[in-house]
Order: C-alpha cells, then structure tokens, then sequence
C-alpha cells in the first residue's frame, strides 16, 4: 500500500503482473494469489482483463478464481454489464456443476463486484434469481438497499 502512494506504482505493478503471468503459466497458484492481492493493494487495473481470463475461462484453480472474483470488487476501473454478465454465467455455471462453498463465495465476490461498478439494474436480477446462492441473492440485495434502490 505504501508503494501504492508512490510514483513507483506503475513500474512495480507492471513488474508484479509479469511473474504473476509467468507463474500462471507454471501453475505456481500460491504466487498468483499473492501477487493478485498485491496488485490489488497496489490499487492499480492493468490486471483486470487477466482477473476475468481467470473468471471465464477453463483451467484455472478454484482457490486462483476464488481470489481472481475478490480481487475485482476492489481493483479500480469498471466493467461493461455484459462483461460482468459473462463472468457472472460462468461462476454461475461453476456453482451448479459443484455447488461448494468456494464456487458460492466466488458468486458472492461477483454479486459484490457488480455492485462497487454501479450496475443497480443487473444487482436488481441477481437480488431476485433463484437459481443463484443466497449469499450473493442477498449482498446484491444489501448494495441495493444502501444506495436507495
């Protein structure tokens, strides 16, 4: 957080996704939840784009896509609904295959992410879906309470 407030962010983010991309490669999962995290910390979204190849594509740990979905909430930047609605089908997806609590928490990261990106409309969908977990049906609820929806 500290290099965070500095001009160094940049550089040191940059720096930290490229090992966080070369340890993707080699499935060093315990590195990239690190990193992921820092970046986070660092409060920079150069890795935003890799956090949602996380969310929507095959392949990945659920520890690594657990992490990838609470990252998001509070990396900056914003994603478009039908970006958020692609992630959202898949994890959604996920859950129904194995409904474990990793794949629920990962739900509720994302009903979360939607809501610190605004989207009240598509909160408003997830709030009333029953095919999704109470968890995220009820943090999509709560964001809409709090901002008077």
């Amino acid at each position: 957080m500290f290099i965070g407030a500095t001009p160094y962010r940049e550089p040191v983010a940059h720096a930290l996704l490229q090992g966080f991309v070369q340890g993707l490669s080699r499935r060093q999962d315990t590195c990239a939840i690190t990193t992921l995290r820092t970046l986070t910390n660092l409060n920079v979204a150069i890795h935003r784009p890799l956090v949602h190849k996380i969310l929507t594509q095959g392949g990945f740990s659920e520890p690594l896509r657990y992490a990838a979905a609470t990252a998001l909430p509070h990396c900056p930047g914003r994603d478009s609904p039908a970006t958020w609605r692609a992630t959202l089908a898949v994890a959604t997806a996920a859950w129904h295959r194995d409904p474990s609590g990793i794949n629920e928490g990962i739900l509720h990261a994302i009903a979360y992410g939607i809501g610190t990106d605004g989207h009240t409309q598509l909160q408003a969908e997830i709030r009333t879906e029953p095919v999704l977990p109470a968890s995220a049906r009820n943090i999509a609820a709560w964001l809409l309470r709090n901002h008077g929806v």
